[in-house]
């Protein structure tokens, strides 16, 4: 089970909100924009994004037979953990099947699946099954996992360049830092803005960070948000630079969040979608302008970007960041990501110049 914050990090939506688009398919990329792909990514990236989206084809499930599993996992005495887990996650995470299972248990067994669940499991196991529903219980969004909408006073999506879809994401990614990493692209759901809302609320809208009580209040909106590997898109507002930003997130090392918190865990993967976007010359606008620059600084007194992808990417964020800054600059490491904690970015800033 994934730990979760006490409060989510969000990274905040474009002010200026574009008509909803069609995703374009691959296949229909230009001579040129092909070319220019290859140039920045490679061939074999270019393969893989113009290979068919066979993940993307909706799948023929039998929701009685899965039904009938789950069930027969906890009637009666005792329940089949693994059994129960085996047949949800045949859904994988698709909200319409695990709608239709829902709709398909009630009227079969006469209780819902999630009461049925709930009356079974409890602690991690009952969290585990859960998230296979879509379902956090009530808990906050991991830190890392949900983008707010940008705040810039510049219009900040020139016309789209590329189709926005995962097989791109992981091309232009690949491109970038396919000598470091072998770039897991996970799954994703391109979705209107009341699609999109409708799915943040099947997963936190239990409670205080439901859509109507966290989001709209404290961000307005948002671009994108990821969940148990699955990255939900807003096509009203978000950007290709968003796939590709919370795909980074879920190839970040083990040791990594939990050594640069989640502060310096954002700006550093809005460092690396910039240099990535911009090999391809695709639009990255600034999410947030606040961490970000402090990563910026890092790396113009001397931090070695190569030290800082590797420790994303692999690990030894300990050794690479935080022994480095204590060792070079003017504060430590536990000062510099208190005050990126506490969001005082100029303090950030001035801690990182490099020792006299």
């Amino acid at each position: 089970m994934r730990e979760h914050a006490a409060e989510p990090v969000l990274r905040p939506a474009e002010p200026e909100r574009r008509e909803a688009e069609q995703t374009p398919d691959a296949s229909a990329l230009s001579p040129a924009l092909v070319s220019h792909i290859r140039a920045g990514a490679g061939n074999a990236a270019v393969a893989r994004m113009l290979q068919p989206a066979t993940a993307m084809l909706s799948r023929e499930l039998d929701l009685a037979a899965i039904a009938a599993r789950v069930h027969e996992a906890v009637d009666g005495l005792g329940t089949d953990e693994d059994a129960v887990y085996a047949a949800l996650g045949e859904l994988n995470h698709d909200p319409d099947a695990t709608a239709q299972l829902s709709r398909t248990y009630l009227a079969t067994y006469g209780e819902t699946l999630e009461t049925a669940i709930r009356d079974d499991f409890s602690g991690d196991e009952l969290a585990r099954a859960l998230g296979l529903l879509g379902s956090t219980n009530g808990a906050a969004p991991a830190a890392g996992t949900v983008s707010p909408a940008t705040v810039t006073e510049a219009p900040v999506h020139p016309p789209r360049q590329l189709p926005m879809d995962l097989a791109t994401g992981e091309a232009v990614l690949s491109g970038a830092f396919g000598d470091v990493v072998s770039i897991t692209a996970g799954s994703i759901q391109l979705l209107q803005a009341p699609e999109f809302q409708a799915a943040y609320d099947r997963i936190y809208g239990g409670g205080q960070y439901s859509w109507a009580a966290y989001v709209v209040p404290r961000y307005g909106s948002l671009n994108g948000f990821a969940h148990d590997g699955v990255n939900y898109i807003n096509l009203a507002s978000a950007g290709l630079h968003t796939i590709v930003h919370e795909m980074l997130h879920n190839n970040t090392a083990a040791d990594w969040r939990g050594v640069v918190g989640s502060r310096w865990d954002e700006g550093t993967t809005e460092v690396l979608t910039k240099e990535a976007c911009a090999k391809i010359a695709e639009p990255a606008p600034t999410c947030y302008p606040g961490e970000s620059p402090v990563v910026d600084e890092a790396i113009a007194q001397g931090l070695p970007r190569a030290d800082l992808r590797e420790a994303y990417f692999n690990g030894g964020a300990q050794s690479k960041v935080a022994d480095w800054v204590d060792a070079n600059c003017t504060e430590n490491w536990a000062a510099v990501k208190g005050y990126m904690e506490a969001n005082q970015w100029a303090a950030a800033r001035a801690g990182l110049q490099r020792k006299p």
